[in-house]
């Protein structure tokens, strides 16, 4: 009568949510009661830092961290939090660039990047976390459904714009199909569910860190390491070393252990950088990931001291490093292509690559928290190519250059 509903005929959960539904604001009207204007906004920020750096003739230096942030302001015509379609909206995306050009000759060029990029989108009701108890629903459903999806579950109305009401509360049920399965009166139903012990939320992030540590720390070392020796035949200083009273070793030792410094400078910086970034911190000891990442850092040191001893000219070694390392490391260790894919003789080929048994390592240890129990085997087949490459290196190393 009047468009009116008595008072004797709302139960209580009805009374409850009356309050999220505000008085028409034309009383006389049967249809189209409530008309008004829903404002809507956002803003947008973006701000980029930039370094771009001449070191000396030879080397240069360049780096740029860019963040952007675009929120959008919810449509809440109501003012109860029933928003139009969505509520608010926030989008932010940080990436972080770095690049170093080394200069051999004009026709020699030797440049190095990566980059980092995370994306994060993030869409909350406004009635988030609601207590479904307050409808008269079981307590149990709290726990089923995440605090992010749980609001209240209000009707569906006729009105012009069903977005307002139909988009709230009731799809949070429906995708947990709770609904039905514990209903008083109806049987209870046994559904399966995946669960993923590590990763469940399938981002990219802890997969392409561990492959780019691995990368990263192979290809610097071996960069660096490279033209060490082969340098000072260039340059004509060999001869002043040999004729020293230096050991062989402690020339070795001695070009080996700047690079190895920075390795593990570079070593902390990706750690910080994923933990800052890309939300991935070392679940497992830290002291154990930084002790395994040692033992790859001396084994990708003896890799281009290798190459550096054999070498005629600085050009030679940074390709042979560069061209001969790059591709093993990418497509062999494990993180672009699963191994157990591969052919076997491909599966047996990555055997030889030192970042396969690396990228095992950090999984395990960074990813799933497991302790040096569960990586004693690659830990030691990093130290044994560690040492036999050195101990190559160093017989290979000619106290006369005729």
């Amino acid at each position: 009568m009047g468009n009116i509903i008595p008072a004797g005929r709302i139960n209580p959960t009805s009374q409850f949510l009356l309050q999220f539904i505000p008085l028409p604001t034309k009383p006389t009207a049967l249809t189209n009661n409530f008309i008004k204007a829903s404002s809507t906004g956002g803003n947008v920020d973006e701000y980029v830092g930039r370094v771009d750096q001449n070191i000396n003739a030879s080397n240069r230096v360049f780096g740029r961290f860019s963040y952007w942030k675009l929120l959008s302001l919810a449509q809440d015509p109501f003012g109860t939090g029933l928003c139009k379609d969505r509520c608010a909206e926030n989008t932010r995306s940080k990436s972080l660039a770095i690049g170093v050009t080394h200069t051999f000759s004009p026709t020699t060029i030797a440049d190095f990047n990566i980059s980092i990029s995370r994306f994060h989108y993030l869409r909350l009701p406004i009635n988030s976390a609601f207590d479904m108890t307050q409808e008269g629903w079981p307590a149990a459903y709290n726990a089923l459904v995440p605090d992010t999806e749980r609001t209240p579950l209000t009707p569906c109305f006729g009105v012009s714009d069903t977005n307002i009401t139909c988009s709230q509360g009731q799809s949070s049920i429906n995708d947990f199909n709770t609904q039905s399965s514990l209903s008083a009166g109806e049987p209870l139903q046994i559904v399966p569910e995946m669960q993923f012990l590590y990763n469940p939320e399938l981002r990219g992030a802890p997969n392409f860190v561990p492959g780019v540590m691995a990368l990263v720390l192979m290809l610097v070392c071996t960069m660096m390491t490279s033209v060490a020796i082969v340098k000072e035949k260039e340059l004509g200083t060999m001869e002043v070393l040999l004729v020293s009273p230096f050991k062989p070793i402690y020339i070795i030792i001695s070009k080996l252990t700047p690079n190895l410094l920075i390795s593990v400078v570079n070593l902390f910086i990706i750690l910080l950088l994923s933990a800052v970034f890309l939300d991935l911190h070392v679940k497992g000891s830290l002291l154990l990931l930084v002790f395994c990442s040692t033992l790859f850092v001396l084994t990708s040191l003896s890799i281009g001291l290798l190459l550096s001893i054999n070498a005629k000219t600085q050009q030679a070694a940074m390709m042979a490093s560069l061209m001969g390392m790059m591709l093993p490391t990418m497509l062999l260790t494990g993180f672009l292509f699963p191994i157990e894919n591969m052919p076997l003789a491909m599966q047996w080929l990555s055997n030889l690559v030192p970042s396969r048994w690396y990228f095992i390592i950090v999984k395990r240890v960074m990813l799933k928290g497991l302790g040096f129990g569960a990586v004693w085997k690659e830990t030691l087949i990093l130290a044994g190519m560690s040492l036999l490459l050195f101990a190559i290196s160093l017989r290979r190393f000619k106290i006369r250059l005729q």
